[in-house]
Order: C-alpha cells, then sequence, then structure tokens
C-alpha cells in the first residue's frame, strides 16, 4: 500500500522482535502527540482524524487483546505514555473547575487517565477470572522532569541521582507472595526478564533465531516476594 511496511521494515521492528500483535506508536517522537494523524495497526498505517485521543484507542486494542487470549498463557507490554511530552488531554474531568493553571489541570487529568486505564484493563483480567494466573507488573521508565518538584527526591529525568532514576515498581499477581507488603531491595527494570522467567517456570533461550544470547543483565526478584527470605542486592557489585 501507500505506506508500505514503514518503520516495521528494520530489525527493530515489534513483529521481528517475538510480538505477535502491535498497536499504537513505533517512533519515539510521534509518540509526543496524543492526537496523532495516524497509528500502526501491526505494519498497517491506520488513518485518523487528528481529534482522537491516542491513549483511548491504545486502552481499547489492550481490552480486546486481553479478552481474545483469556484461554491461552500471553504476554502483554501496555506502553503508556501518560503523562509525557506536550501535555494534551480531551477531557479534564473533575478537574475543570479546579482554581488551577490548564497545565496542572491538564497534567492531573493524565495521570488520573492513565489510572483509570490500568484500572481497566485489571478489571477486564478480574472479569475473565485470570487474576489468580496473571502477574502484572507495574513500573517507569525515569523519574519526573529535571525541572519539575521532585522533593525530597534531587534531580530529575537525565540526571543519575534519585530523582532522575528512582521509579515505582509494583507487582502483583505472584502465586505465595504476601500481599501489600513494601520491598526495599535495591532493584533496576533490567531484574524484571529473570523475575518473569522464573515466576512462570521457564528457562531463559540460550540461542535465539541461530544467535547464541549474551546472559541477562540482571538477576530475579523472585526471592523479595515472601516474608521468608532477606531482600537485598550487595551494592558493591553493581558499578
Amino acid at each position: 500500500g501507500k505506506w508500505g511496511m514503514g518503520m516495521f521494515d528494520t530489525t527493530g521492528s515489534p513483529l521481528k522482535k517475538g510480538f505477535d500483535h502491535f498497536y499504537g506508536y513505533n517512533c519515539q517522537r510521534h509518540a509526543h502527540s496524543y492526537f496523532p494523524k495516524y497509528l500502526w495497526k501491526d505494519d498497517q498505517h491506520i488513518e485518523l482524524d487528528g481529534k482522537t485521543y491516542a491513549m483511548d484507542l491504545i486502552g481499547q486494542e489492550t481490552l480486546d487483546w486481553v479478552r481474545s487470549h483469556a484461554s491461552s498463557p500471553f504476554f502483554l507490554y501496555h506502553a503508556i505514555t501518560l503523562p509525557h511530552g506536550s501535555f494534551e488531554i480531551d477531557d479534564l474531568g473533575q478537574y475543570q473547575d479546579k482554581p488551577w493553571t490548564k497545565l496542572q489541570k491538564t497534567y492531573a487529568a493524565m495521570v488520573t487517565a492513565m489510572d483509570a486505564n490500568i484500572g481497566r484493563i485489571l478489571a477486564r483480567v478480574r472479569e475473565l477470572g485470570m487474576e489468580q494466573d496473571t502477574v502484572v507488573v507495574f513500573t517507569s521508565d525515569n523519574g519526573g522532569e529535571r525541572f519539575s518538584d521532585n522533593w525530597p527526591l534531587v534531580g530529575g529525568k537525565m540526571d543519575l541521582t534519585e530523582g532522575g532514576i528512582r521509579v515505582p515498581l509494583i507487582v502483583s499477581g505472584v502465586p505465595g507472595s504476601t500481599a501489600n507488603r513494601v520491598q526495599s531491595a535495591l532493584t533496576h527494570v533490567n531484574d524484571i526478564v529473570p523475575t518473569i522467567y522464573e515466576t512462570v517456570g521457564i528457562t531463559a533461550p540460550k540461542v535465539v533465531d541461530g544467535f547464541v544470547q549474551d546472559p541477562i543483565d540482571g538477576v530475579s526478584l523472585a526471592y523479595t516476594f515472601d516474608d521468608g527470605r532477606a531482600a537485598g542486592r550487595n551494592p558493591s557489585t553493581l558499578v
């Protein structure tokens, strides 16, 4: 067609990285717009009117996908762009009449939209009876904006101080885990993959597509999910 494979003709395509289905943006610059003129469904270019809130479309696609895959194991990566980049939203909702600036109202509405988006996905998991069999991980890629108020943390995005690298990490649905427990173990996003491997009981592949894989740069956090084992990682081993 007119758009051909677009950005899906490279080795970085999600369809060449093990994903069976893709929906959303495939360019980080494009993902800064919440009212895009197109999105991608697999490698198909989907025209939009530039007035539709993208996260609503991505959220609905996610809900439909979860329902259609309820009868078999699956891995879902739901990349939420809220709140990020150009602060835009189609409805200020409960914040419309607050005595705040337009930016503050928009930011609050975006955070609420993110929360509602996640809530709908978790509700769908419960509705389909998968709550006891589904591990859910929520985290972020970096701290708040560099010049925002991240108190009591110092710094922000692009800084190596805590304000730049300390982010939420919430895990639910792990068999045998202790509910409502706060863990102080030093962790890194690279630990998520080995944690998933151990939790679901599979061994990391040594060869993928004919290439020998490097050791995974992370450690399983499964030992932190119950009260019976000490948590932590020796800071002296970190580089």
